[in-house]
Formats: C-alpha cells, sequence, structure tokens
C-alpha cells in the first residue's frame, strides 16, 4: 500500500531540515573564523587550555556562537570562555600564570603592554602569577580592577568570586591592589576584601582557611558511602574559643540539602561517611546563637559509586579453536563505573600477570540506560595456543582529598584458552529446526537454511536429500556465506546438512537435519466463522473450532499464532480420531489470548509425520468497552443548600445497564482554591446520603461493571452548602496555600489574615499530620487581633490551620431576635514548616553517637 505524507509532515520536515542545516552551517563558519584567526596572526595566542572538565566553551570576539574546547586548544586575545554547572576550566598563560574557573564562571581575556587582563563577567576564579617570569595580571570587574603580581618577586595567589552583595576577593598568596572609584589599596596575604557596587572596599583578616578536600576532589566509593575528611586551619589570633561549623551541601548558594556538623571544641578535622554526589564544604565560625561571623569559600568535592565491571566474554574456561589463521579474540564487558574512570583489558599467560599484554577498549557496543552500563569491547589478533587470563582494570586519577592520588580496582579474572585444529570446525546448523514443517502453496514452499559462520571458510557446501542417509540427494548447493534461500516444491520428508570449505580443505559434514514439506489448504476450517469477533467481559469464553476430516490421519493438531506464517505458535493443542468415518472434528478451550488470532490444524500420520494442512482461518477476542457514565439526578448543578442545620444530602444517579456497583467521589474546595478529596465510597444503590458541613463541593460518580472495572466519570457537578446570616470567611494572607516555610533556624510564624466586619474575635485551630497520616490539635485559641503568633518550639512538619471569625453580622445587630454573636464560615489552609539547621534522623538509618564523634551515617546526600 502507498503511504501519502500529509502537508503538515512535509512543512515540519522542511523546517527541521532548514534548522539543522543553518546549524551546521553556523557551526563551519565559528570553525573557520578560528583557523583564520590562528593562520593571519590577527589576534596573538595568549593562553593554552590546560585542563577541562565537563563543559568548558570558547566564543569569539563579536560573534555569537559558543564552542565547545578541549585540552590544549589555543586561546586568543578577546576570547570569552565559559563553564557550564559542575564543570571547570585551567587557563595557563605564556608566563605561566594560572587562571582557574569554576562551575558556571565567565571571562573574557585580553593582553596589552606586556601586560595579562582579564574580565571577570561572573562566577568564581582563581589566579596565581607574577614572580621573576611574570608580569602580573589585571582583573577587570564591574566593582573595579584587581592586579596581582608585579614581575619583581611579587609572586601572587587570589580567589574572587561574584554574589548578589557584591565582589568577595581572598588573597593567598603575595598582595593584590585593589583600584575601585573610591581610590587605590592593598589586600595582604590571608586577608579578603568585599567590593560593593559602589566602589567601596571592606577589608578584614582570614581567620578561617580551608584545607582538605581541595578544590575538585574526588573519592571513589565501592560499597554505598565512602569516609571523607574535611580539615581547616584557625588563625593564631582567632576569636578565643571560636567555634567552628562544618557545612556541606548540594549547590554553591547552600540553599539545597544543607547539613551541619559542629566539631568538638579546638578540633581541626572531622571525618564523615557521605554517600554518591556532588557537593560543595565550608567551614564558618559561628557566635553562640549560631550566626556565621566569618566562612570559607565554597569547595567542591565528588562522591563517585564504582562498580566492578562484568566480565561477558569470552566466559570462562572458554576454548578458542582455529584452524589455520590465529582468531581474533574479541573481549566484551559491562561497566558502572564513576564518570572519568580509565578501563583496559589485562591479559596474561600466568595468573600473576607479571608482564600482561594490555588492550585498550576500542569501542561502546550499547548502553544500558536503566542500569547506568555501557556494554565495552576490545580486540586482539596475536593469540598462539595455550591458557591465558585476563581482567578489567579501571583507573583513576585525581582521587582522594588532595586529589591527586591514583588509585586502580580490578575485575575478577577470568581463564580462556586458545587451540589448534587439524581440521577446520564443523559448522552449527541452525534454521530449520528439527521437524519443522512448511506448508506448500501453488508455487512452493520458501525454506530459508542459516548456520554459523567458520572463521577460516572460504565457502560452504549444503546438501539435500530424500533419505537420512543422503543416499538419495537432489540438491547441492556451494554458497560464500552461511545462508541460502530457496523455494521447494517437493513434498514430503527432506534431509539437509553442511560443509565448510577452506581452499582444498573442507570439514566434516553437520549431521543430517529433517524438515518436512506439506501441501497447504488440504481441508477445510468449519468453524468459528473467518474473520469472527468474539466479545467478553472479564473471564473469556470457551470457542469451539470445528475442520473437516482428512484421510489417513490419526491425529489433528490445532495451532494458534498472531501471523499467517505460523513462526510463533502462542498455543497448540492434539485430538486423537476415536471413528475413522467421522466426517468432521471439534476442539474447545478457552486458552486464546485477546486480540487477532490465525489457527490452522495439521493431519498427523500414526508416525507423527505432516500429512496435509488446512486452511488458514483468523478470529479475534475483544474485551467489552468499559460502562458509560452515569447521568446525575440530583442535587442539581450548582444548588445552594443551608448549612444551619448540618443537612443531610441525597446525591442520585441513573442506574446503567451492566453495572454491579457505583464509585462516588467527593471533593471540597479549600479556601486557597485548591481541590482536596473529601470521600471517595463503592456503592452498591443509584444513590447515597452524607452530612456535609458548610463549604463548597464538587461530585462525580462512576460504574463498576461485573468485572470490576470502573467506566467513565460523568461530569463534575457544583454543590454550595452555605450560612444564611453568618459573618464571612475571613482572607487569609499568611501563609499563602500550601507554602513552604524553609529557615535555617526555627523561628516564630505569625498566622494572618483580614479583618471581617462584625467580627468580635476569631478562633484559631491549628492541626498538625503526622507520618503515619494521624493528624493532632495543636492550638485551639481565640484572640482579638488579626493574627496569631506561633512560638519557636513549633516543629518542622506538616500543618492544616482554619481562622473562624465570631461575631454578629452588620446587618443583624440592631435585631434582638437574630443579633447573638456566634461563629462564622471558615477559612482554612495547609501549610509545611522546615528548619534546616535542626538535624533529624534519616527514616532508614540507624544513627549511633559516641563521645566526641560524629554520628554513624554521617552527611548524606
Amino acid at each position: 500500500m502507498e503511504l501519502v505524507k500529509s502537508a503538515k509532515s512535509e512543512s515540519l520536515l522542511v523546517v527541521a531540515f532548514c534548522a539543522l542545516s543553518l546549524f551546521v552551517l553556523g557551526k563551519m563558519i565559528n570553525d573557520e573564523l578560528v583557523r583564520k584567526r590562528a593562520a593571519d596572526g590577527s589576534r596573538a595566542v595568549v593562553a593554552k587550555l590546560s585542563l577541562t572538565e565537563k563543559t568548558v566553551q570558547r566564543k569569539l570576539d563579536r560573534e555569537v556562537l559558543w564552542d565547545d574546547m578541549a585540552v590544549d586548544e589555543l586561546l586568543y586575545q578577546k576570547d570569552a570562555v565559559r563553564t557550564s554547572e559542575q564543570s571547570r576550566a585551567k587557563i595557563t598563560f605564556d608566563d605561566g600564570t594560572i587562571l582557574e574557573l569554576a562551575e558556571n564562571s565567565l571571562v573574557v581575556l585580553d593582553r596589552s603592554d606586556d601586560k595579562l587582563n582579564v574580565e571577570f563577567v561572573k562566577g568564581s576564579i582563581s589566579a596565581a602569577g607574577g614572580g621573576q617570569a611574570g608580569h602580573g595580571i589585571a582583573i577587570q570587574t564591574q566593582n573595579g580592577k584587581v592586579e596581582l603580581g608585579d614581575g619583581a618577586g611579587g609572586k601572587g595567589a587570589l580567589n574572587l568570586t561574584s554574589g548578589s552583595a557584591g565582589l568577595e576577593l581572598t588573597v593567598l598568596e603575595g598582595a593584590a591592589k585593589v583600584k575601585t572609584a573610591s581610590g587605590e589599596a592593598q589586600i595582604g596575604k590571608d586577608e579578603k576584601g568585599k567590593l560593593g557596587a559602589g566602589g567601596g572596599l571592606q577589608k578584614q583578616k582570614v581567620t578561617i582557611k580551608p584545607e582538605l578536600p581541595m578544590p575538585a576532589s574526588r573519592f571513589i566509593a565501592e560499597s554505598k558511602t565512602i569516609k571523607v575528611p574535611f580539615s581547616w586551619q584557625l588563625a593564631a589570633d582567632a576569636v578565643a574559643g571560636a567555634k567552628v561549623r562544618l557545612q556541606i551541601s548540594q549547590d554553591t548558594e547552600f540553599t539545597k540539602g544543607v547539613t551541619g556538623r559542629l566539631p568538638a571544641p579546638g578540633a581541626k578535622q572531622i571525618e564523615l561517611e557521605m554517600a554518591e554526589g556532588t557537593y560543595y564544604w565550608r567551614a564558618q565560625i559561628i557566635d553562640a546563637d549560631g550566626k556565621a561571623l566569618e566562612q570559607t569559600e565554597p569547595r567542591l568535592f565528588r562522591v563517585q559509586k564504582h562498580s566492578l565491571a562484568q566480565l561477558d566474554a569470552p566466559a570462562a574456561s572458554d576454548e578458542i579453536s582455529f584452524f589455520k589463521d590465529r582468531p581474533v579474540v574479541q573481549f566484551s564487558w559491562r561497566t558502572g563505573s564513576a564518570e572519568g574512570g580509565i578501563e583496559r583489558v589485562e591479559v596474561s599467560d600466568n595468573k600473576d600477570f607479571s608482564k600482561p599484554l594490555v588492550l585498550k577498549p576500542t569501542r561502546g557496543l550499547a548502553e544500558k540506560t536503566g542500569l547506568m552500563q555501557k556494554v565495552r569491547e576490545a580486540k586482539w589478533d596475536q593469540f598462539v595456543p595455550g591458557k591465558y587470563f585476563w581482567r578489567v582494570v579501571t583507573r583513576y586519577e585525581g582521587t582522594g582529598a588532595e586529589a591527586k592520588n591514583p588509585i586502580e580496582l580490578m575485575s575478577e579474572t577470568r581463564t580462556f584458552s586458545v587451540a589448534q585444529l587439524a581440521k577446520l570446525p564443523v559448522p552449527t546448523l541452525l534454521e530449520p529446526k528439527a521437524g519443522t514443517s512448511f506448508g506448500m502453496q501453488q508455487d512452493g514452499a520458501k525454506i530459508a537454511f542459516r548456520w554459523k559462520r567458520i572463521a577460516e571458510a572460504k565457502s560452504y557446501r549444503l546438501t539435500l536429500a530424500s533419505d537420512e542417509k543422503f543416499k538419495n540427494a537432489i540438491r547441492t548447493q556451494t554458497v560464500t556465506t552461511p545462508e541460502w534461500d530457496t523455494v521447494l516444491d517437493q513434498p514430503g520428508k527432506l534431509f539437509w546438512k553442511v560443509e565448510a570449505i577452506a581452499d582444498d580443505q573442507s570439514s566434516e559434514a553437520t549431521n543430517g537435519r529433517v524438515f518436512q514439506i506439506v501441501r497447504a489448504g488440504g481441508f477445510k476450517t468449519l468453524a468459528p466463522k473467518k474473520q469472527e469477533t468474539f466479545s467478553f467481559l472479564g473471564k473469556k469464553p470457551k470457542i469451539q473450532f470445528k475442520w473437516e476430516a482428512q484421510t489417513g490421519a490419526e491425529k489433528y493438531e490445532v495451532q494458534f499464532s498472531r501471523n499467517t506464517a505460523f513462526k510463533d505458535v502462542i498455543f497448540d493443542d492434539r485430538v486423537k480420531v476415536s471413528d475413522p468415518k467421522q466426517r468432521e472434528f471439534a476442539f474447545e478451550t478457552d486458552e486464546i489470548p485477546a486480540g487477532e488470532v490465525f489457527w490452522r490444524v495439521r493431519a498427523l500420520s500414526p508416525n507423527g509425520d505432516v500429512l496435509a494442512l488446512s486452511e488458514t482461518a483468523n478470529f479475534a477476542m475483544k474485551e467489552s468497552p468499559v460502562l458509560a457514565a452515569p447521568e446525575k439526578v440530583n442535587p442539581a448543578g450548582a444548588a445552594v443548600i443551608p448549612a444551619d442545620p448540618t443537612p443531610k444530602v441525597k446525591f442520585e444517579w441513573k442506574t446503567v445497564a451492566g453495572a454491579k456497583a457505583y464509585q462516588f467521589e467527593l471533593w471540597k474546595k479549600e479556601s486557597s482554591g485548591k481541590l482536596e478529596k473529601d470521600w471517595n465510597k463503592e456503592i452498591d444503590a443509584a444513590f447515597v446520603e452524607k452530612k456535609l458541613d458548610a463549604g463548597s463541593y464538587q461530585w462525580t460518580v462512576r460504574s463498576i461493571d461485573q468485572a470490576g472495572r470502573v467506566g467513565a466519570a460523568s461530569p463534575a457537578r457544583v454543590l454550595v452548602v452555605k450560612f444564611g446570616d453568618r459573618l464571612a470567611a475571613p482572607k487569609v494572607l499568611f501563609p499563602a496555600a500550601n507554602q513552604k516555610i524553609e529557615k535555617p533556624e526555627p523561628e516564630t510564624i505569625k498566622l494572618k489574615w483580614e479583618s471581617v466586619d462584625g467580627a468580635k474575635a476569631y478562633e484559631v485551630i491549628v492541626e498538625k499530620t503526622g507520618a503515619d497520616g494521624k493528624t493532632e490539635t495543636v492550638v485551639r485559641e481565640k484572640t482579638t487581633d488579626r493574627s496569631f503568633v506561633l512560638p519557636e518550639s513549633t516543629g518542622s512538619g506538616s500543618y492544616s490551620w482554619k481562622v473562624v471569625p465570631v461575631g454578629i453580622p452588620p446587618h443583624l445587630k440592631d435585631d434582638p431576635k437574630l443579633g447573638v454573636e456566634k461563629p462564622g464560615e471558615a477559612a482554612s489552609g495547609r501549610f509545611e514548616v522546615k528548619w534546616t539547621s535542626v538535624l533529624a534522623a534519616p527514616s532508614k538509618v540507624k544513627i549511633r553517637l559516641e563521645a566526641d564523634r560524629v554520628p554513624a551515617g554521617g552527611a548524606t546526600k
């Protein structure tokens, strides 16, 4: 059947092609500009990219395209360089000055009058330069200029970070000169300065410095966690009895997953169990109230999970044989190792691997995203006969707290052997399988012969015969590939075998394998009718299959398949012939799967040979559709029901044929406008009654059929239960609906609402929902204010609250009968509370406390 593309599809293809073409053209132009710039010398080379991690990009001056960069690429004047999330880069200038970019950083490079110039746009950078060979580096920022090194022994190093409050500069070695709108100043070693947007400079001495882990350290964990050492230095003139707090977070701003630890007084190091993840750490000097007086710059470190390589092939004790040419042995394994691991295969003729043959992976064959595993391979073609040992070694560079200790991790060791054969190996037959039957149509039976390839075979000889000893050969075919397709029109049993041929040598022939060809469509199927459809609900019905008798048959085999070729038979059964004079036979079953199914019958002789095939028929098993939505009767849409006294509302709908029950659902609208499920019940009858408090509701109903399937939902209807002469609910101001209140330290929470005209007081009710779903009332009080303060002792958790005005509606204040104080309508809401610096035990980890030690389990992601 010809496929016709729609105009819309063609338009989408054209747009996609144009977009791809523009991208490729832009990339080519950008690459050409880089090449020409280097060739014509219009801009001088100022530096080289000496280290990259993850995504590092460069943009040409006055261009818009960013281009990914690799290690050792040259950088030119006016080049912009940037790093992405969790990426970093090291730039080395020709005089040895080094500039390092942390993640999400951006700089523009320049050189003039033998002075290195850098425009710092955003992020965090480190610079080290100057000394005898250097001429220093000037860093231009939005808040002023920072100069480091003067070419005469003025070697220095600094960190520069931009933030919402301006720039923070820390001098690690030497001195830095700072020029701002307010003047010029110098910051010395172990001093830091803050450069405000107005040009002001605030200097202070650094009294706490980070030691370990070094920036961008990696820790390779072979189990779920690994111990990570943290250490810092306190200046001699630090505040007496200074209290240090270690903080670990998942981002540089310390807003995600912040964990705090208070080491023992006077301690300068601590060791924590850390799970797999990317983290940032800093050390703080804090006062008695936990307020940070000073803190170190954030440092990145990673904990990466290593899974030992799983060896696939050669399998344990495999024998790899060859005839003349040495075999190509292919090694394959699966790896889930952490990013950055360098893998190699080691092969040796002794188990000690004293002089191993080292093979690098040639490629990744496939990737299993669900298991985070990649199938890898390596191969070698120079193996001589003998016994060998092999393993996979993964090497990690730059690991540990100091980020410079390489480690190697090894898989299990497997053995295999290589053997030379005196003759070519015998092929292994694949298809057709022994005993396969093929139905012969008018043009014959199409047969596909397949066998395994022999590495050194130049060709193969296939022989067909009508007897198992191959005395009556009917066809001999020589092919160069391990396959042959043909059409045969000779019914009955046939035998086949294959030999491998290399030059003047040939292998032994395989054992003969039998298949048979029978005439298809030799007798009719009677029931079910062709293309008949059977509908069912729940349990599948029993279906009776009937067919005509075939002369000479002792048994009939009924076969069912998803296709007319019956390549994969999904179900079959046999029927014995008890009376040879029977004119038709039947078979009954309820095991047929749903969907379209093809069936046929094979007539079998007394020794099991196929005499004939019936015609092929098809039918379908389809499950009945789910029930339609019930039609609602009462209450009417947008009905308003008085709330005083509390009404008992009767919900009614029309019965649905075939329904055994109904699923009734009721939602109540919160003051925030969000619908919350109030009731969910299975009902036998076509009505249900329920008492309802004041509020706005929606309800719907579904049918449930005899198989327990829930049908379509009826359109939701709105119902309002409303007080008549009562004060209206106040408008909630704080917290907003489902607001998350998240702070480092506990503090008071002020519930606020708008005043209601006529209210003399307000009743406040606050409930806390526990982990088990049960609620507990924590506050029930009255106030005359428009707010209520929850104390600092309010713990982290989920809360619901409501406020009810108490008073007299203004229009009833002069009515002696109705003008009495009573509760009005309630406003309600929900909110979450989380104090991030208050530690809580993990829900699935037991914590053991010991004197002067960190809790076992430590900081985890």
